[in-house]
This record gives structure tokens, sequence and C-alpha cells, in this order.
């Protein structure tokens, strides 16, 4: 019962209440903006750590002789990926030219990294809040790119499944 209670201590006390206090007490005195970009890039921090991790573990599977798309082993990650998917959508509302490229470049490793997990749920999940995301925000721009993508895969899929 005494290590229940020292463990209790040690993940909700220490781990939630101290965060959720001290952080904004250190941010009491910033702007807004500098907040949100705080946060933004942290989840992006998160996404990148954590798809460097699993292009890891892809790599390590490929080595023993495991493909690709073959098994659920990697189902895992789809949890995190679907979480911190609309802080990937927000770098392209920046308007530099060369984070609209990080972005197209860091999407086609995130849809890798989706597609490998076979989760239909998570891309499910990640559809309707792409939609969503760029519906709210107005990002007709996107949409249409996005659209154009998934016709051209839908083609090339068809013709190379057909006998």
């Amino acid at each position: 019962m005494k290590e229940s209670f020292k463990e209790f201590e040690n993940t909700v006390l220490e781990g939630f209440l101290l965060y959720t206090l001290l952080i904004p007490v250190l941010l009491k005195d910033e702007k807004k903006e500098t907040v949100a970009k705080i946060v933004l890039f942290s989840f992006l921090t998160s996404l990148g750590l954590r798809s460097l991790v699993e292009i890891v573990f892809y790599i390590q599977d490929y080595s023993r002789g495991v493909m690709p798309f073959t098994n659920y082993d990697h189902r895992h990650i789809s949890d995190s990926m679907v979480f911190l998917f609309p802080a990937l959508l927000n770098i392209w509302l920046f308007r530099k030219t060369s984070l609209k490229l990080a972005f197209f470049a860091l999407s086609a490793v995130y849809l890798f990294l989706m597609l490998g997990t076979l989760s239909r749920g998570a891309w499910l999940a990640v559809l309707v809040v792409g939609v969503l995301w760029a519906i709210l925000n107005r990002q007709w721009k996107l949409m249409g790119i996005g659209a154009a993508i998934l016709v051209i895969a839908g083609v090339l899929v068809y013709h190379s499944a057909k006998p």
C-alpha cells in the first residue's frame, strides 16, 4: 500500500500537478503569440522525434527481412501521430516558402508512417481532422492539392491492380 501512494506521488503529483502549475506561472508574462509558437514547436519537436524513432524501427525491421506494410508491429505510434497531426498542418499557415517546402517533406514522411501503422481508424481520424482544419481555416489551395494527390494515387493504384 505504501508503494502505491509513493507511485501516486511520483506520477500524479510531480508529473501532472507540478507541470500544470509551473508552466502557466513561467509563461504568464509572455504574449499569446509567443506561447502559441512555443506550444506549436514543442508539438512539432515531439512529432519529429517520434517519427525519427519510428523510422529507425522500420530500418531495423527491414534489416531483419521484415518488409514495411506487412505487419501490425508499428500500430502503437498511431495515437501520438493522430494527436500531433494538427501541429503539422499549422506549418502550412506560415508564409515562408521554405516552411511550405518543409511542410510537404514532413507530410510525405508523416504519410509513410501513418500508412505503415495499418490502422484504418487512425487514417480516418487524420482524414476528418485534415478536412475540418482545411475548411475552418479556409485553405482551399491545400484542399485542392490534397484532392489532386488523392485522385492521382487512386488512378495509379487502380491501374496497377488491373491484370
